[in-house]
């Protein structure tokens, strides 16, 4: 022992010293405690974002559906002498056919008009006459267009020697 020291006062600072250990030990487990708690949040986060990733990218690959090329059963026709018939002409082609079928026609040839664009002849089975058509317009409305003319021509015992003109809206010519 020091001179001017009790052994009350070394007693103290063996105490204040065994304190700080155990002062410095739990400052130590808090923060391994809280570096435990920052590395979970991450994990946590990294998670989440990977999850709403996949879900994103589940969502783009499912909103995509493959286009299916519809081929018409009618016979295709080009005027034009080129044969190259688009894709988006035949689907619209035979977008009309199976309008036309739930009206109870059959479409036996569509045609391409030369020098016309946007213009098809079509040929159906039973009417002598065919009628012009605009792709401008859906292919549902051109097929009601058709079926309200085809019953007003009967109802009125008119039969066309030529066409019907259905490509105006709400409106028919004949020849």
């Amino acid at each position: 022992m020091k001179r001017g020291q009790t052994i009350v006062g070394e007693r103290e600072k063996v105490v204040k010293a065994s304190e700080r250990m155990e002062e410095r030990k739990k400052q130590k487990r808090k923060k391994d405690l809280r570096l435990g708690v920052v590395i979970a949040v991450i994990i946590v986060v990294i998670a989440v974002i990977a999850v709403g990733w996949k879900m994103v990218s589940d969502n783009q690959k499912t909103a995509e559906p493959a286009k299916k090329v519809v081929e018409p059963k009618a016979l295709v026709v080009d005027e034009s002498g080129l044969n190259k018939v688009s894709g988006a002409t035949k689907e619209y082609i035979a977008l009309i056919e199976g309008d036309l079928a739930e009206k109870g026609y059959t479409l036996m040839r569509a045609t391409l008009a030369s020098g016309m664009m946007r213009t098809i002849y079509l040929d159906v089975e039973n009417i002598p006459y065919y009628f012009k058509i605009s792709t401008e317009r859906g292919a549902a409305v051109e097929a009601e267009d058709i079926d309200r003319m085809v019953r007003y021509l009967k109802e009125n015992n008119i039969t066309p020697s030529e066409y019907v003109d259905v490509r105006v809206e709400r409106k028919a010519y004949y020849k």
